[in-house]
């Protein structure tokens, strides 16, 4: 299992690939709370992250494995489009 150190790094590095090599966008932002967060990428579609409800630890980690989850292993919720 890999540290939250590196699933850090290899977020940074998902995102300067998709800005600088793809020249694409992507915004994190709030979403339900603690531990949450929605990703939109420049398409207009976005995704959910992250846990609620947990401890601030572990809600961080959720919050960590989501990002990870998304942009290194492409997996997750599907990107939603609102119309």
């Amino acid at each position: 299992m890999k540290s939250k150190e590196e699933k850090a790094i290899e977020i940074i590095k998902a995102i300067a690939l998709l800005v600088s090599e793809e020249g694409k966008s992507l915004k994190i932002e709030h979403d339900w709370g603690y531990g949450t967060g929605a990703l939109t990428n420049d398409s207009g579609h976005h995704t959910n992250i992250g846990c609620s409800g947990l401890a601030v630890e572990k809600s961080f980690e959720c919050f960590l494995n989501g990002l990870h989850g998304h942009l290194v292993r492409g997996a997750g919720l599907s990107w939603h489009r609102p119309e």
